[in-house]
């Protein structure tokens, strides 16, 4: 069950390679996408600028 906030590692990848670079939003699934697993709860709450 995902709750709300969340993305899958694989919508973060899909969205990494289809959204245009630059974006706060692209950076996120990047980090997502590209993180080590073991580093994910390092994410919450992290901010990403445009």
């Amino acid at each position: 069950m995902l709750h709300r906030g969340t993305v899958t590692i694989r919508t973060a990848k899909v969205l990494a390679t289809e959204i245009r670079a630059g974006t706060a939003f692209a950076a996120m699934m990047r980090a997502i996408s590209e993180g080590n697993p073991r580093n994910y709860g390092s994410l919450v709450g992290a901010t990403f600028v445009d």
